[in-house]
């Protein structure tokens, strides 16, 4: 992506993310490649009632495999907390 087009979704996020109503899961990785960590929105899940921020030292960016399922972590935690927060 261009920077002005990668600034331009990064704001269109942060003001549509004030309308959801919903309970909004968001798992980012300390350690992922490609977000820094000032890429982790922080500020705007403890400001957010229904956005919830996990982030795990590890992961990375590929959906958090795990070695004991087929499933990577991502989806197992996905199911899990929709099962709870609806």
């Amino acid at each position: 992506l261009s920077v002005s087009l990668e600034l331009y979704c990064q704001k269109l996020i942060k003001k549509l993310v004030v309308f959801y109503l919903s309970s909004l899961l968001v798992i980012n990785a300390w350690d992922d490649p490609i977000l820094g960590k000032e890429d982790h929105p922080i500020a705007m899940a403890e400001q957010h009632k229904y956005l919830y921020l996990e982030t795990p030292h590890h992961g990375g960016h590929c959906a958090f495999p795990l070695k004991i399922s087929k499933h990577p972590y991502s989806v197992v935690r996905a199911f899990e907390f929709f099962k709870n927060n609806t």
